[in-house]
């Protein structure tokens, strides 16, 4: 009679365990985002989008079981490429490519940061990229 009576609840409790448990993390960078700030997570330094650009840093990724292609505007110029998903909180960019006129701060800064780019988060709204041993952060805002 116990055997029987454990084998109704068993089921019943992994339902209620399944049903409880948190979110899985938001493994994907897919949206169209634009670059709003660079920071120093440490240091306390950063820089917000500059009014006198020509146009903002707006990138659209799109991503599928943790393997994903971006293209998009930096300032002057026009990018692609590819990157991988391999944790919750880890990705990396490969096949980097784009057009090769002359760069603002703004935009030199992203072309150089993203190569390094180790690990990302993000919100609804925000997406993180980390850099530079994760001291530095790239943030972008959803379009």
């Amino acid at each position: 009679m116990r055997h029987l009576a454990l084998l109704f609840t068993l089921p019943i409790f992994c339902l209620l365990c399944i049903t409880c448990a948190p979110p899985a993390p938001n493994r994907t960078l897919s949206g169209q985002w634009q670059l709003i700030r660079y920071e120093n997570r440490y240091t306390g330094w950063y820089e917000d989008e500059p009014d006198h650009i020509a146009r903002g840093i707006v990138i659209t990724f799109s991503d599928k079981g943790g393997r994903g292609k971006f293209d998009g505007e930096t300032v002057t110029n026009y990018i692609s490429g590819k990157y991988t998903i391999a944790s919750a909180d880890s990705v990396t960019f490969r096949d980097i490519s784009g057009s090769l006129r002359g760069e603002p701060v703004w935009g030199e800064r992203f072309w150089t940061a993203l190569d390094v780019v180790t690990a990302y988060g993000r919100s609804e709204d925000l997406l993180y990229l980390d850099y530079q041993g994760d001291t530095m952060r790239m943030t972008f805002e959803r379009r």
